[in-house]
């Protein structure tokens, strides 16, 4: 609106400037850039910076579309889990400019960069034209706001609107007619509009069994939810989600307790669902190489597993899930100094937790956010209750009994 009545109307201008500097000065004292309003600032600080070490790596070409949570997960710093939630995989750099360059590559933004400023150059070129003016503007105002946040479908039909309002009004364009016969004209209504369902209501029909899915699962229906997942990944096999959820919750069915029989479903849904994913995503993708050493523990292929595990570690090393499974699998294989070893890396990714050693010193937004991370990891005490168990097993008390107060005084407290 400010660039707009800049080029429109000097008055405008003039008296909107005089509105946010007045308004600045009234309200900016009662703005406080502390506790959870700092939270939003300080995960942007810390995601620019290792951004642009993420994109050191690959600087020319990038690391391809919609690939910026699996690049970013191998240089995510553990200081991110103390404001957003533990365990969180960004998925975007929330500045356009550091996100185009992490998947394209510094070639992508220079062309991205200059598409983008030759339109917004054209409608300034015209700005005797209002509707020109105000969608040069609106780009502008678009792009800064990008800075901090990211382009979703919403923001990209509104660029391309846009762009499209400044080229063709600002273009000479020569109207010419071509002729079809009618017979190819209904041919090609006739494979547009099956593309069309094919395209868009094969993706809506899979999200519902998704949805489904996660309905069956929270009321415990493991075998509908499983085959939901499954439905979707038919319906959809263009969604790598659901192939990767789908193994994931077939795997975590499996319980020791439940018959044989049972888990061998299971277990042949997971690797149904795995082959899947792996055909898509290739055998690098973080959560395939998961899912197989997931799967290698189920078949109790111990060696293999483990091995499988220090391959994830090696490559994601502040992955919380993926430390955690490895400890489990140690200590299930009687390893209890690697299971320890690897207990201590996962408790050393976690925020918060020690705090409840100065429970009764901590200010109202430490405590809070201590409860919210308990809250967020329910489990979290069992952990440290297995950790304190193999401690005990080798002998150490004093760190068996430091791990067992602590659990306990969380469970009592939260």
């Amino acid at each position: 609106m400010i660039i707009f009545s800049l080029y429109w109307n000097k008055k405008i201008f003039a008296g909107l400037a005089g509105i946010i500097i007045i308004s600045s000065i009234i309200l900016l004292p009662r703005f406080t850039f502390e506790n959870e309003n700092l939270r939003a600032v300080k995960t942007r600080l810390i995601t620019w910076q290792t951004t642009i070490h993420q994109i050191a790596e690959k600087p020319f070409l990038g690391y391809g579309q919609e690939t910026f949570r699996e690049s970013f997960k191998k240089f995510q710093p553990k200081e991110i889990f103390l404001y957003e939630k533990f365990g969180t995989e960004l998925d975007r750099a929330h500045n356009e400019i550091l996100d185009t360059t992490a998947e394209i590559g510094l070639v992508g933004l220079i062309f991205y960069l200059i598409f983008y400023l030759n339109i917004i150059k054209a409608g300034f070129l015209n700005k005797k034209n209002i509707l020109i003016l105000a969608a040069s503007s609106s780009l502008i105002g678009l792009f800064i706001a990008n800075m901090f946040g990211f382009s979703t479908t919403t923001h990209r039909i509104f660029f391309w609107l846009l762009a499209g309002i400044i080229i063709a009004l600002t273009q000479k364009i020569k109207n010419f007619k071509i002729k079809i016969d009618r017979t190819i004209t209904v041919i090609l209504i006739v494979i547009l509009v099956f593309f069309a369902f094919k395209t868009a209501i094969n993706p809506v029909i899979a999200d519902y069994y998704y949805r489904q899915s996660i309905n069956s699962s929270m009321e415990m229906r493991d075998f509908e939810a499983i085959d939901y997942i499954q439905k979707a990944t038919k319906t959809n096999p263009y969604q790598n989600e659901y192939p990767i959820r789908g193994a994931i919750y077939s795997i975590r069915s499996i319980k020791d307790f439940s018959p044989e029989e049972i888990n061998k479903i299971f277990l042949e849904k997971a690797q149904w669902f795995f082959t899947k994913a792996k055909k898509d995503l290739g055998e690098n993708f973080s959560e395939i190489i998961f899912i197989k050493a997931m799967i290698q523990k189920s078949e109790n292929k111990i060696e293999e597993a483990s091995a499988t595990f220090k391959t994830l570690e090696l490559k994601f090393p502040t992955t919380p899930e993926y430390i955690l499974e490895e400890a489990i699998l140690l200590k299930s294989f009687g390893d209890q100094k690697s299971a320890i070893e690897k207990f201590e890396k996962y408790l050393s990714l976690a925020p918060y937790w020690q705090k409840v050693e100065t429970l009764n010193n901590l200010t109202s937004y430490e405590y809070n956010q201590l409860r919210l991370f308990i809250k967020h990891n329910s489990k979290f005490p069992s952990y440290l209750k297995e950790i304190a168990e193999l401690y005990k097993q080798i002998g150490d008390v004093e760190k068996s009994n430091y791990y067992s107060d602590i659990a306990e005084t969380l469970e009592k407290t939260f």
